[in-house]
């Protein structure tokens, strides 16, 4: 069974940015990562873009990034099916939203927890509209997912609300975090 796990509230802060996307990169679980519509795959570029976008819209105050995990049961995908899906999640996301994901491979709490973290830029470099925390863009994501996997797995969507960021730790996975997940209807 598939998760999609958006995490909601505060990034609001201005280290928010640099907090989630070095948390991806940084992490000794990581095991390989890309990013979408940005200068270049390093962290330093990923922030700087992602920071780019948001003072050329003016949008420097308020939610900053978006933070979303797709995790997995172990052994349900191996590391080319996590690749996969996170390149097609970055390049779905990406068509509007600067994006990066981190492919981690196990956790603090669960060694057998493969996910990958994306990280939203919430202002589109299209039009500077902004990207909400809404169930229809879970919905979104959720079903192109399961078009290009074939249908392969069972996506389950979750809304949980975040830290406040202000430390790099952002959490441990799903089997930590289950109590306080709000969960939407299956596929």
């Amino acid at each position: 069974m598939a998760n999609i796990i958006m995490i909601t509230g505060e990034h609001k802060n201005p280290e928010a940015v640099d907090h989630l996307i070095k948390y991806i990169y940084d992490s000794p679980y990581y095991r390989e990562g890309d990013s979408y519509m940005t200068f270049s795959y390093n962290i330093a570029a990923v922030i700087n873009s992602f920071e780019l976008v948001q003072k050329h819209y003016n949008a420097t105050s308020g939610r900053r990034v978006q933070h979303i995990i797709i995790g997995f049961k172990d052994g349900e995908v191996t590391l080319n099916g996590l690749s996969f899906i996170a390149w097609q999640a970055a390049w779905f996301i990406g068509q509007r939203f600067q994006c990066c994901y981190g492919i981690h491979c196990g956790s603090e709490n669960h060694s057998g927890y493969d996910h990958i973290h994306l990280a939203v830029n919430v202002i589109s470099y299209v039009d500077g509209k902004k990207y909400y925390e809404i169930w229809d863009n879970l919905w979104a994501l959720a079903n192109y997912l399961n078009q290009v996997t074939k249908g392969e797995f069972d996506w389950n969507m979750y809304m949980k609300e975040s830290n406040p960021y202000t430390e790099e730790r952002l959490g441990d996975g799903l089997f930590n975090l289950e109590k306080e997940l709000i969960k939407g209807e299956r596929l």
